[in-house]
């Protein structure tokens, strides 16, 4: 199986985004409401779920 580099993955970049999001609205005082963390770690499970290739 063909490995690939840690910036080719999708869950990578999702956790990416996520983090800058959860950051910028920690900074703006936009509080995250529980549904929306909720949604953060379904969307990390889901892409860990269907995650063919492992990373280097």
């Amino acid at each position: 199986m063909t490995e690939k580099r840690i910036w080719e993955s999708k869950t990578f970049w999702a956790n990416a985004i996520a983090l800058a999001a959860v950051v910028l609205c920690e900074y703006a005082g936009i509080p995250l409401s529980e549904e929306q963390i909720a949604l953060l770690a379904t969307v990390n499970i889901l892409l860990r779920i269907f995650t063919k290739e492992p990373e280097r």
